[in-house]
C-alpha cells in the first residue's frame, strides 16, 4: 500500500479563507444582532472575496478543489446577495419608533441592538450598498432618545456601554446637539471606571475637534 501527499502552494495565505467564507455563507441564525454581525464581516471581506474568488465549499468541491481553496467568479456575486439580503432584513426589523427588534414577531426594541444594527448599516453604506436614508434617519432619532438614555434597571455598567456605542454612531452621523455633548462629558467624567471597549469608544468620540478634551 502506498500513502499520499497533497501539497498546495499559493502566493498568499488569504486563499485559505475559503472555510471562513463558508461559515459566513452558512451561518443559520438571523436575529438582528446575528444578521448585523454576519453582513458586517461580508462588508469587511468584500474585496478579498471578489479578488481571491472565495466561494462556498460545495462550489469548490464540484470543481475538484479542496476546502479552503479559491473558487470562481460567482463568489463575489453571492457575497453581494448575502450583504443585500442582510441589509433588507435589518431594515425589516426596524420598529416604528426607529429602534430595532430582535425578531420579526417582537414588539419591543433594544437600544444596544439598535446601535449595533445602525453601525452595521453605516458600514454597508460605506461599502457601496444601498441603505434607505429614512431607515438611518429613524435610527438616529431613536438613538438620541433611547440610546443615550438606556433603561435604568440595566445598571450603570451596561448603561454607559450603550451610551458610548450610541454616541459613536450618532457622531458619525453628524449629530452635534446638546444631548450628545452632555452624555459625552458625563462619560468623560467617569472614564477611569469604564470597561476597555467603552473607554476606547469614548476616546474616539472625544477626539472630534468640536468635542475634544486636552488629556484624551
Amino acid at each position: 500500500e502506498f500513502g499520499a501527499l497533497e501539497v498546495q502552494t499559493s502566493s498568499t495565505a488569504l486563499t485559505t479563507l475559503g472555510d471562513a467564507v463558508d461559515y459566513l455563507y452558512d451561518y443559520p441564525y438571523e436575529c438582528v444582532e446575528q444578521t448585523a454581525s454576519r453582513i458586517l464581516a461580508v462588508f469587511a471581506l468584500k474585496d478579498v472575496i471578489k479578488d481571491f474568488k472565495l466561494s462556498p465549499s460545495e462550489s469548490r468541491e464540484a470543481r475538484g478543489l479542496p476546502r479552503g481553496a479559491a473558487g470562481d467568479a460567482d463568489s463575489g456575486a453571492k457575497a453581494d446577495r448575502i450583504a443585500k439580503d442582510g441589509i433588507q432584513r435589518l431594515v425589516s426589523l426596524q420598529h416604528w419608533n426607529g429602534g430595532f427588534k430582535f425578531w420579526p414577531g417582537s414588539r419591543e426594541t433594544d437600544p444596544r441592538a439598535s446601535g449595533w444594527a445602525t453601525f452595521t448599516l453605516l458600514r454597508g453604506k460605506e461599502a457601496g450598498y444601498a441603505v434607505p436614508e429614512k431607515t438611518l434617519a429613524n435610527s438616529k432619532r431613536y438613538l438620541l432618545s433611547e440610546g443615550l438614555n438606556p433603561p435604568k434597571e440595566w445598571g450603570e455598567y451596561w448603561r454607559r456601554a450603550v451610551k458610548a456605542q450610541s454616541l459613536l454612531v450618532l457622531t458619525e452621523m453628524g449629530e452635534k446637539g446638546e444631548k450628545v455633548t452632555t452624555v459625552a462629558n458625563e462619560l468623560y467624567g467617569v472614564r477611569s471606571e469604564l470597561p476597555f471597549f467603552t473607554s476606547r469608544d469614548v476616546r474616539n468620540i472625544l477626539q472630534l475637534p468640536w468635542l475634544s478634551h486636552q488629556d484624551c
